[in-house]
């Protein structure tokens, strides 16, 4: 093995079972020491992992003499460990074939998906909060429009009842332009906000009516 690369190296038979390895793979694992030949290199993986590279690497060199930019997460001392491996079949006539695996710590990698992960949910929550803020803005903007409305009616209204109305001193009729009608009649046609109800003296003549009356 060549010393001071700057990833690990393993030597594997085409089942992956571990020929040699470098002091830099014990490394990521958080070994002491490298692993003795003959283990399986899938038995340093996690159980995602190994799927992976027992069922689609491992099969694919029957076709291929190299694969590269596998990520696998490793198996490690203390946590588990994103790596890159870069593999590629020796098909030696002498020793059979060979597969040589460069592995490469993927720690930079976590960190950018974590962010990308982190800004997602950032850009998530802030659109939902605009279109929260966009939904009230839409239901404010309504309000204003109908509080408009209701305030030119009411202004219309003062006006109509600030000019001089005629009205006769003995029937109480009023008179709109040349014609004469009811003041009651008048503010059907021109007033919006009417309400029904008793005035005090016309409450109690209904309440003696009705033999409610105290």
């Amino acid at each position: 093995m060549s010393p001071n690369l700057p990833c690990a190296v393993l030597h594997m038979q085409a089942n992956g079972s571990i020929i040699a390895a470098d002091e830099e793979f014990a490394q990521l694992l958080g070994h002491p020491a490298p692993p003795e030949a003959g283990g399986l290199f899938g038995e340093f993986l996690t159980a995602g992992s190994r799927v992976l590279w027992e069922s689609q690497v491992l099969p694919a060199f029957s076709v291929r003499t190299r694969i590269d930019e596998i990520f696998l997460r490793l198996r490690g001392a203390r946590a588990e460990v994103p790596v890159l491996v870069n593999a590629s079949m020796n098909r030696d006539r002498e020793e059979g074939p060979r597969i040589t695996a460069v592995i490469v710590r993927m720690q930079r990698r976590e960190q950018w998906e974590a962010d990308i992960q982190e800004a997602r949910r950032r850009a998530t929550d802030f659109a939902e909060k605009l279109q929260s803020r966009t939904d009230e803005l839409e239901i404010a903007k309504r309000q204003l429009e109908e509080s408009i409305a209701e305030t030119a009616a009411s202004h219309w209204m003062l006006e109509r009842l600030a000019d001089v109305l005629p009205i006769c001193m003995d029937c109480g009729n009023v008179r709109e332009g040349r014609q004469w009608g009811s003041i009651v009649d008048f503010l059907q046609r021109n007033a919006r906000f009417l309400s029904h109800g008793y005035c005090p003296e016309c409450a109690q003549r209904f309440l003696e009516r009705e033999g409610l009356a105290d």
